[in-house]
């Protein structure tokens, strides 16, 4: 009996030590994909716990582990906090650099997250960045940004060298000193998992497609048809308006007039009666005023409109304005503060409760 007991206890201690083993993704399993989508170019796959880690602010435990799985049996656990006030920086870095190919122009590598860029309170506290830092043979170092961390699940970070990346770095003689987290701000323990590091030279090979039926609908005016023109139409959309709501009531009514240089939009039905007016004086989407059953006016659309990338516009000059297939067609000339000029159109109308309104520049 005392046999029975002490073997007994030797399997509950045996239980309590049993390691975690994670789930792979079941995308994962269910694609296939056991070993990276570069296998020839993995120089690190995480298998031994030849890592550690450091940071003069900080603590960092950096050990194999099983608790998350993806490729092989083990990935690469990093835990760190902060042991001082302000940002600090962590370095998980091999005992030994690891040589990188003679030549390559992508890296990637696969990251279990931490966070999510949807949450805005203390979860966001201690989120990072995920740095690959190389070394060429002449000692010169950077850290290539691979992605902010604001995910959790598994993922594959994918960074393309740039030209200048591509000049120090990729020829013989670099290696991969660490993998860089920046900037922490995390006092309390926050866990990141890695697997499968690869640098390679992408392949890009040529993109051919079978040509689609053509859309269902007209497309809107210098809308690229794609690959949609092949013989036949889809099915879908099945109306010019698409997925518009149905907003008109009970005997509804729809008018354009035109007030002195006001252009009225009225929707009139058993539900009630909509005003929209809009008068071309900015060349703003400010120029439109709504109300509903008489009531107070308001700007729907208050700074709205056409924005310009390479910089403000300085001036909008009304080319024209009237109705044309019952809508109204504005035209405006923009002028930018560098002396260039955007034409831009603006047309619109009301179906049922809804504004539609469409925006065209010329270039």
């Amino acid at each position: 009996m005392k046999h029975c007991i002490t073997f007994f206890s030797l399997l509950i201690a045996t239980a309590l030590l049993a390691e975690t083993i994670g789930v792979r993704p079941y995308e994962m399993d269910w694609a296939g994909r056991y070993q990276d989508e570069h296998p020839e170019a993995v120089i690190e796959d995480f298998e031994n716990a030849d890592w550690t880690g450091e940071c003069a602010g900080g603590e960092i435990t950096v050990e194999r582990s099983r608790e998350q799985q993806l490729f092989g049996d083990y990935v690469l656990k990093a835990t760190y906090h902060n042991t001082v006030e302000g940002t600090q920086t962590y370095l998980i870095r091999p005992l030994e650099p690891l040589a990188a190919p003679a030549e390559f122009d992508a890296i990637t590598i696969w990251a279990y997250g931490n966070e999510q860029a949807l949450y805005d309170d203390a979860h966001t506290i201690g989120r990072v960045t995920i740095y690959l830092q190389l070394r060429n043979a002449e000692g010169e170092t950077a850290d290539i940004e691979m992605f902010n961390v604001d995910w959790y699940q598994w993922s594959m970070l994918h960074h393309t060298m740039t030209p200048e990346e591509l000049e120090k770095f990729s020829r013989p003689g670099t290696v991969v000193a660490g993998i860089v987290l920046k900037p922490a701000n995390n006092t309390e323990p926050r866990t990141l998992y890695f697997d499968s590091l690869s640098l390679f030279k992408e392949e890009y090979k040529p993109l051919t497609f079978t040509r689609r039926p053509k859309r269902g609908i007209p497309l809107f005016p210098g809308q690229d048809p794609g690959a949609n023109t092949g013989e036949g139409t889809l099915p879908f959309p099945t109306r010019e308006d698409t997925i518009l709501p149905d907003s008109a009531g009970n005997n509804a009514q729809v008018t354009i007039n035109k007030e002195d240089n006001v252009f009225i939009l009225q929707y009139s039905a058993d539900d009630g009666e909509l005003k929209i007016a809009y008068t071309p004086q900015t060349g703003t989407w400010s120029d439109f005023t709504a109300s509903w059953n008489g009531g107070p006016s308001f700007q729907p659309l208050f700074d709205g409109g056409a924005k310009f990338l390479d910089d403000g516009a300085t001036s909008a000059e009304l080319v024209s304005c009237d109705v044309q297939y019952g809508k109204v067609k504005a035209v405006w000339n923009y002028t930018l503060a560098n002396g260039q000029t955007h034409e831009v159109t603006y047309q619109f109308c009301l179906k049922g409760k809804t504004l539609v309104l469409d925006t065209l520049s010329s270039n």
